[in-house]
């Protein structure tokens, strides 16, 4: 990490340890980024990279802290789901050999490797929850930004329904909860017209349909969905 990086670490580092309050953290980050410019992208990856923050994965705090980065504009949605995404089974990253020691394997060097423990899908799912809490509250982010955020939510559904690593990491917790932001996203567009506005013509129905992972949640087998051909829109990837 750069020293921006290094220095919003370290602040969210010592925040989580001295238990600072919401309000306090709000306090404290609006004089941080007038100290240390950091983009969302960039801020994104260091609360949740595995390795960044690794002993403090399990804190209640940081996803809350994640929330009201969001809330001040200091997080953009998207950019909050394409690191987890990045980090999760179903990303381009391995996850790091930083903690749960019963949980590795070895590889064929005899390398120790670390899959997707507990503690990461934890913090994943209740940052989840907060993001479609968060949408559902009426929370409006700028008008251009409801794109991108349907690109990461599509994004996920396409490396979820395309997924051929280990079964036993396929679990249903995360699939849904992407299932959840995608929900709150549509009801909230046909509440407020939040979105699809936005949305590049000729794609709007690609956004509402991604049929291999409806059929993932539904229980089909992921051969039924191969067989069919049903695919993610091109169109939503990045």
């Amino acid at each position: 990490m750069g020293a921006p990086a290094d220095a919003w670490a370290r602040f969210i580092e010592q925040c989580v340890l001295k238990r600072k309050s919401i309000d306090d953290f709000e306090a404290l980050v609006r004089v941080q980024s007038r100290v240390t410019a950091i983009t969302s992208s960039e801020l994104a990856q260091i609360i949740l990279e595995p390795h960044s923050l690794s002993s403090l994965l399990a804190h209640p705090l940081l996803p809350r802290y994640v929330e009201r980065l969001v809330q001040l504009d200091h997080l953009e949605v998207h950019h909050v789901l394409l690191s987890l995404l990045e980090y999760s089974p179903y990303g381009s990253k391995t996850v790091p050999p930083v903690y749960d020691t019963e949980k590795s394997d070895k590889t064929a060097n005899g390398a120790v490797t670390h899959g997707y423990t507990d503690t990461i899908k934890d913090l994943h799912l209740e940052v989840l929850h907060r993001i479609a809490r968060l949408i559902a509250s009426g929370w409006e982010p700028q008008k251009a930004r409801w794109f991108r955020i349907m690109k990461a939510v599509s994004q996920w559904m396409s490396s979820i329904a395309t997924y051929t690593g280990p079964r036993h990491v396929e679990e249903h917790a995360i699939p849904v909860a992407i299932g959840t932001v995608f929900s709150v996203l549509v009801e909230r567009d046909s509440a407020s017209n939040s979105w699809a506005s936005s949305i590049p013509e000729g794609t709007l129905l690609d956004f509402l349909i991604c049929p291999r992972f409806i059929l993932m949640l539904l229980g089909i087998p992921s051969e039924a969905t191969e067989k069919s051909h049903l695919k993610c829109s091109p169109h939503l990837m990045f």
